[in-house]
C-alpha cells in the first residue's frame, strides 16, 4: 500500500509538473524591460527564445497571484483616472470580464482640449490590459485590446485603438 502511495506521489510530481506550470511569454520588444533584467525572480524561471521573446515560467499558484495582482492594478489605475482631477473629461471606464474590450465615456470638447494627457489614457490602459491578456491565456498572435472612446452625450465614437497596434 505504501509503495502505491509513494509511486502515485512520484507520477504526480515527475510525470504531471506541466499541469502545474503556467508559461506568459512576453514579445522581444519588452526585453529591455527592468522586469526581465534581473533574469529569473523567486518561483519563476525566464528564458530569452531564439525569436526575441521571452517566457516566464511558474508554478500555478505563483501565475495566479500574478494574474489578481495585475488585475486589481488595472482596475485601482482605472479608479484613480476617473476620481482624478488631471483627467477632466473622462467621465467613466468600463470594460468586458476579460479586460479584452475598454469603454471610454468622455466630455468631448474637453477630451480635444486636454489631448496631451487625455489622449494618452486609452494607450496607458490598454498597454495595461495587453499584458493582462497575456497571463489570461493569450498568445503572442492574439493578445489585442480595443480601447474605444466614446463621446458621453452622444455616444458617438471619437476613436477607437487595438492595442498593441
Amino acid at each position: 500500500m505504501l509503495s502505491v502511495f509513494i509511486g502515485l506521489i512520484g507520477y504526480f510530481t515527475y510525470a504531471k509538473t506541466d499541469i502545474l506550470i503556467k508559461n506568459v511569454t512576453y514579445p522581444a520588444s519588452w526585453e529591455e524591460n527592468e522586469a526581465f533584467a534581473t533574469g529569473d525572480q523567486e518561483g519563476i524561471k525566464t528564458v530569452k527564445n531564439e525569436d526575441g521573446s521571452i517566457t516566464q515560467s511558474m508554478n500555478i499558484f505563483t501565475w495566479y497571484i500574478k494574474k489578481k495582482e495585475k488585475e486589481q492594478e488595472i482596475l485601482r489605475t482605472i479608479d484613480l483616472i476617473i476620481e482624478s482631477e488631471e483627467h477632466p473629461s473622462i467621465h467613466n471606464i468600463s470594460h468586458n470580464e476579460e479586460l479584452s474590450n475598454l469603454f471610454i465615456m468622455v466630455d468631448r470638447s474637453t477630451y480635444e482640449e486636454n489631448a496631451l494627457v487625455d489622449g494618452f489614457v486609452p494607450m496607458l490602459l490598454g498597454m495595461h490590459c495587453a499584458i493582462y491578456q497575456l497571463y489570461n491565456g493569450a498568445t503572442l498572435d492574439n493578445y489585442h485590446v480595443k480601447v474605444t472612446v466614446q463621446d458621453f452625450d452622444t455616444k458617438e465614437i471619437i476613436n477607437e485603438v487595438l492595442v498593441p497596434w
